[in-house]
């Protein structure tokens, strides 16, 4: 039953392009290593550069569509579009994390944040205010990288994540409670920058 209130409710959607199997979808297009994020994201772009005739297509992950728009302008279409604040099943995976805040939440209460958050950012000037801290630490964060690949091994991976959190803690830090805590300078020592690591 449940399989035949999907097909009614996706009866539109069956018409876009790329052809798939009943029940499995397009999943047999992807490698047996897409469960690895980046080897999804790769898979794809490939198919919308296969696509980019089409205004939009839709790849079929079991019974779901995942709709692509692959212009700009169908893009605008999507998010301009004030009825369709429903969001998809997967985002119930971040809710545990996120709760629901303006990324998870649905209608109404969608509605509501966005009007309490909008007029923080209707003001230009704002943004320009913190352009110099995120310019300063972006220095920064650039240079701590320059020095991590000139003294690493070369062709040898490395973690980004230390390095980006602390970039982002200083910057969050500056901006919202005008406090220097030099997370990127002082990597470790701050009793704030440890309990953040964790």
């Amino acid at each position: 039953m449940k399989y035949i209130g999907l097909r009614r409710d996706y009866r539109n959607i069956t018409s876009l392009p790329i052809s798939r199997i009943p029940f499995v979808g397009n999943i047999h297009q992807f490698d047996k290593r897409s469960h690895v994020f980046s080897s999804l994201i790769v898979r794809m772009a490939q198919l919308s550069q296969q696509q980019q005739q089409q205004d939009c297509f839709c790849l079929w992950y079991s019974l779901w569509p995942m709709i692509f728009a692959c212009t700009g302008q169908n893009l605008a279409t999507f998010i301009n579009n004030s009825k369709q604040l429903v969001k998809s099943f997967d985002y119930t995976v971040l809710e545990p994390w996120l709760k629901t805040g303006l990324l998870t939440s649905n209608n109404a209460k969608w509605r509501t944040r966005r009007r309490l958050i909008t007029p923080a950012f209707h003001g230009t000037q704002l943004l320009h205010n913190f352009m110099l801290i995120f310019n300063k630490q972006s220095c920064i964060f650039a240079r701590r990288l320059g020095e991590c690949i000139r003294t690493g091994e070369k062709g040898k991976a490395f973690d980004l994540f230390p390095y980006i959190s602390s970039c982002t803690l200083d910057i969050i830090a500056e901006t919202a409670m005008g406090e220097h805590v030099q997370a990127q300078s002082s990597e470790g020592q701050s009793a704030l920058v440890t309990a953040t690591g964790r």
